[in-house]
């Protein structure tokens, strides 16, 4: 017999396709659906070249003496065009998002934003950057996810930070790996499937200050507004924002983009501090302009640095910088490798 107040364990389903939920499901399927048509797509490419190698061939064979010589070259060659279309089709699978982005509601950041931010913390950051390789600032949210299938098997996991986090639930694809787990996002890459109603309540709270602050009664109904897209991610966040689209206006766009980035760098810095404390590490406020942004620029897409993006900085060697998005940008700023 248990203890008097304690809860009966959570007894969890097994992470089969089967006990998924039916939004996730669906993007399942229609990613195969998806899979098998680039696939089909490569095999009539590939036969369409074949035929156009074996008609260009007869052609050739043909004998000009022959009385319809003419005739039998132009239909060989109208045969021959009618397979140039499919010879060339683009087959290669494209993931723009289960709910992609609009780009005609692309807005710019004011700099302001970014330089009162800079101010604040004593940092560098270009903020330029970080918006162009989140992709801009957008005012309709989107949903950067898809489902991550090798050889047709997906990931089946269990995510905490979600409403039900005893639901098996399928992993997104990123990279090539199963660590997609992308919720209803806006703004420049603000993810409100990562945060729990309450705790971004508190953040829109203390960060509202300074130029691009708003009043009390417009956080509290900014709040209201997105509060349904919160812990919301992968097949459920695709799902509901279809059901129920996502738009700001400007300074509703600008405000969560503050909030979101005084926090992100704030908490950059905690984790550098902490993660090279016993490595004799430069302070952040000491590394460079393109160091600092990618820091930054990292965490703000996976929640913290990478050891190896940490160990390139420390150690100063760009050999060492992994192959994310930002290697080109932080590559080209640090001088060779000392023999």
């Amino acid at each position: 017999m248990g203890k008097k107040g304690s809860s009966a364990p959570v007894v969890r389903v097994a992470l089969v396709e089967e006990n998924l939920p039916d939004y996730d499901k669906d993007e399942l399927q229609k990613e195969r659906e998806l899979i098998a048509k680039s696939e089909a797509c490569f095999v009539s490419a590939k036969l369409a070249k074949e035929e156009i190698e074996r008609l260009t061939k007869e052609k050739k064979g043909l004998s000009k003496k022959d009385p319809d010589f003419t005739k039998k070259s132009r239909e060989i060659e109208a045969r021959i065009v009618a397979h140039q279309g499919v010879s060339k089709a683009v087959c290669k699978l494209r993931h723009p998002g289960c709910v992609p982005t609009k780009d005609s509601k692309r807005i710019l950041i004011p700099k302001s934003i970014g330089d009162e931010i800079n101010r604040r913390n004593g940092t560098k950051i270009d903020f330029g950057k970080l918006v162009e390789l989140e992709g801009g600032e957008h005012t309709v949210a989107y949903v950067p996810w898809w489902p991550y299938l090798k050889k047709d098997k997906p990931v089946i996991t269990f995510y905490s930070n979600t409403r039900d986090p005893n639901m098996p639930r399928l992993a997104g694809g990123y990279g090539g790996e199963p660590h997609n787990k992308s919720g209803v996002t806006i703004g420049v890459g603000v993810d409100l499937g990562q945060f729990a109603s309450d705790k971004f309540l508190k953040k829109m709270k203390e960060w509202n200050s300074g130029e691009h602050a708003i009043s009390a009664a417009e956080v509290e109904a900014l709040h209201e507004k997105i509060t349904p897209y919160f812990q919301l991610i992968g097949g459920e966040a695709c799902k509901f924002l279809r059901e129920h689209p996502l738009e700001l206006d400007e300074r509703q766009t600008n405000f969560l983009d503050k909030i979101s980035q005084d926090d992100a760098l704030e908490g950059t810095m905690h984790v550098y501090k902490k993660l090279t404390k016993s490595a004799n590490a430069k302070d952040f406020h000491e590394l460079t302009v393109e160091q600092q942004t990618t820091l930054l620029s990292h965490t703000y897409q996976y929640g913290t640095p990478s050891n190896l993006l940490l160990k390139a900085i420390v150690q100063g060697k760009r050999s060492l910088i992994p192959d994310i998005r930002e290697r080109e940008y932080l590559f080209d700023s640090m001088p060779s490798d000392k023999e």
